[in-house]
């Protein structure tokens, strides 16, 4: 195992979340108490934040803004399935179109065109 969660100058308490696994080869996902964030507050009553390693980005991070364990790893659970179901619908419809309608393959844009001003 790396050294992934050893930082003891930053994290309190660090959890892996290795239920939240998509697969062998993926990162996992985990949540930690920071030590630098919330510096009046006691141990106990500091939020939770949730880290999930997404492939060619820095991932997300955000504050679960709960302070229960519990409470954090359901909105993780909540966020994954959220953050994957985004990542994974345009190859789900490309997929689709290519099998079932194979007559439209050619109107579908692969990449994303943004407007410029």
């Amino acid at each position: 195992m790396g050294s992934r969660g050893d930082n003891k100058q930053s994290y309190a308490l660090y959890e892996e979340l290795k239920h939240l696994r998509v697969g062998p080869e993926a990162r996992t996902k985990y949540i930690v108490k920071r030590l630098d964030t919330q510096v009046t507050l006691p141990l106990p009553e500091v939020a939770w934040q949730i880290r999930v390693p997404v492939p060619s980005t820095k991932g997300v991070r955000k504050s679960s803004k709960v302070t229960e364990k519990a409470d954090a790893i359901s909105k993780a659970e909540g966020m994954v399935v959220e953050l994957y179901s985004l990542l994974l619908m345009p190859v789900f419809l490309l997929r689709l179109i290519a099998t079932d309608l194979p007559d439209e393959k050619e109107r579908v844009r692969r990449k994303v065109q943004v407007m410029k001003d």
